[in-house]
């Protein structure tokens, strides 16, 4: 959970919310100056599954019992942090969702209502079976509606798909509903996993600086480290097949820091902190600026087409920010307001 201040109030973001946004800034990234992301269909689904492992700790988030504030994700035992990382970590390893399972049950369903499946649902379909893990009806809804102007209300096809099975309802966190697919995964993504457990071990690294006169905390990295060093050992012998010496070394190494880039990308949205300068293995180096008065922020150089900024939205929950105990908490954010909160990044 990202807690961020507002005034007297907090305004709370899902972890998960905030890797699918990384995900949607990599998807329209690059222009005539700046190259698109390698290997969009292994790292995209990375980049928004590299939360994933926070969604149940976000449906019964905890107060730090030092200052009674809601736990924002850098304020975490590491033993409990570093649980949740390896399940992220097993989430980017989720291989591809079974396209003809999904559309053998579309059909069935459509034959006997004697409709067919036009280009509009496929483009609905299409976009579902792209989050793989879990997703937000709007967000689905949005990414949708860029690709097509849909036919029908946008609810009208997602309740076909809840009807068809190929996807349901998989529970609530502290912003809402989310969703799932129902389907078969094909094989595996053995690179997802070797990029985000990178992401991590670099984060674990730095906490074990940052923690070293904590015991426990410390014990827990070291033990963490330890597990995904054999892990990463492993995908990488997996992955030889299809890449070789150099190529291979090289594409972990551009994978990881395209996980790294996004994810600070997008907690600059969410945060809204100091500048941020951001460095890729091509050579490239990015500055995330926050303009505090629109609350959208710059990014130099412009990674996105002449005529398209980026723009998204997310849902929060808005707290008074005071001290609280876990009930506490528990009720003050079953009572707390949802608002949607602009995501604008503008390249200069």
């Amino acid at each position: 959970m990202i807690r961020r201040n507002d005034g007297n109030d907090w305004l709370l973001f899902s972890q998960v919310d905030h890797a699918h946004l990384a995900a949607e800034i990599a998807q329209v990234w690059g222009n005539d100056t700046v190259p698109a992301i390698p290997l969009p269909d292994l790292l995209i689904p990375a980049i928004r599954q590299h939360d994933e492992g926070w969604r149940e700790w976000e449906c019964a988030p905890e107060v730090d019992p030092g200052t009674g504030y809601p736990r924002d994700f850098t304020e975490m035992p590491m033993s409990v942090s570093t649980k949740i990382w390896a399940e992220n970590i097993t989430a980017s390893t989720r291989g591809t969702p079974s396209q003809a399972e999904a559309m053998k049950r579309y059909q069935e369903y459509l034959t006997e209502r004697n409709e067919s499946l036009d280009g509009h649902r496929a483009t609905v379909l299409e976009t579902v079976i792209e989050f793989r893990a879990s997703f937000r009806c709007n967000e689905v809804q949005r990414r949708a509606e860029q690709e097509t102007l849909l036919q029908e209300p946008f609810d009208f096809y997602f309740d076909e798909l809840l009807q068809t099975g190929i996807v349901r309802l998989a529970g609530q966190d502290f912003v809402g509903d989310y969703y799932a697919l129902d389907l078969p995964h094909l094989g595996a993504s053995p690179l997802g996993g070797i990029w985000v457990s990178c992401h991590f071990c670099y984060l674990a690294e730095k906490a074990r600086e940052s923690r070293s006169d904590n015991a426990d905390d410390v014990a827990a990295i070291e033990q963490f480290l330890k597990e995904q060093a054999v892990l990463q050992q492993e995908w990488t012998d997996d992955s030889v097949r299809d890449f070789a010496g150099d190529e291979l070394s090289r594409l972990i190494e551009t994978g990881f820091r395209y996980v790294q880039l996004f994810d600070r990308i997008s907690l600059c949205c969410s945060e809204q902190k100091d500048a941020a300068e951001i460095h890729l293995p091509c050579g490239n180096t990015f500055i995330v600026s926050p303009r505090i008065k629109d609350g959208s922020c710059t990014i130099s150089p412009s990674p996105f087409p002449p005529t398209a900024d980026f723009f998204s939205m997310a849902t929060v929950r808005r707290l008074p920010a005071q001290q609280y105990d876990d009930n506490q908490l528990r009720n003050a954010m079953e009572a707390a307001s949802l608002e949607n909160f602009d995501v604008r990044l503008i390249g200069h």
